[in-house]
């Protein structure tokens, strides 16, 4: 909670028991009842994951899927 809006991390997968895939997203509500959905940024999974030092340029990302 941050002043008048309540923040929560969640996340909507596929329906098939087999597949691991989803998306993580953010759901913020305020006093008002308002409620606002964003794709999450940042991922709150703690300190077992290393932060990129800055993004990627789309170069960088080219040559590690080899092109």
């Amino acid at each position: 909670a941050e002043g008048n809006k309540l923040f929560f991390g969640a996340s909507v997968g596929s329906p098939d028991p087999n597949s691991d895939e989803y998306v993580p997203i953010d759901v913020t509500i305020d006093n008002q009842g308002r409620l606002h959905i964003t794709d999450a940024v940042e991922l709150d999974t703690g300190s077992d994951q290393v932060q990129p030092a800055k993004p990627k340029t789309e170069d960088e990302m080219a040559e590690e899927e080899g092109m």
